[in-house]
């Protein structure tokens, strides 16, 4: 991967750094990273679909384990599906007919008991 496309936390002095602005009670940092990420995204979709059509929209998420979620469905909610929704959205008008979400692991209670991701289409 590029260097200036890289991940913002490489190790664990990134985490330490990020762990110091982290106030669980304003959410606004993560809001701010997922935005960003959004706005990225949107921008780069539509230029790269001229270029070469995209087949698949793909999250790639670390947010499980195999044991199960790493998330609320209260925080996926928050955070993530508005995001997801406005990816998505732009992705299908661009003609992608399949989006995933890699969890990296037991996403099984967002999908059996709570229909969290179901809405999405």
């Amino acid at each position: 991967m590029p260097e200036h496309i890289g991940y913002p936390v490489k190790t664990r002095g990134d985490w330490q750094a990020l762990k110091g602005r982290w106030d669980a009670d304003d959410p606004g940092l993560v809001h701010d990273m997922m935005e960003f990420t959004t706005e990225f995204t949107l921008a780069l979709m539509s230029p790269a679909s001229e270029e070469c059509p995209i087949t698949t929209l793909f999250f790639w998420e670390d947010m499980a384990y195999r044991g199960g979620s790493l998330i609320s469905p209260k925080a996926f909610r928050e955070f993530m599906i508005p995001r997801y929704t406005r990816m998505t959205d732009l992705a299908r008008s661009l003609g992608v007919e399949q989006c995933f979400v890699d969890s990296d692991g037991n996403f099984a209670y967002y999908w059996e008991r709570k229909k969290t991701m179901l809405g999405l289409g």
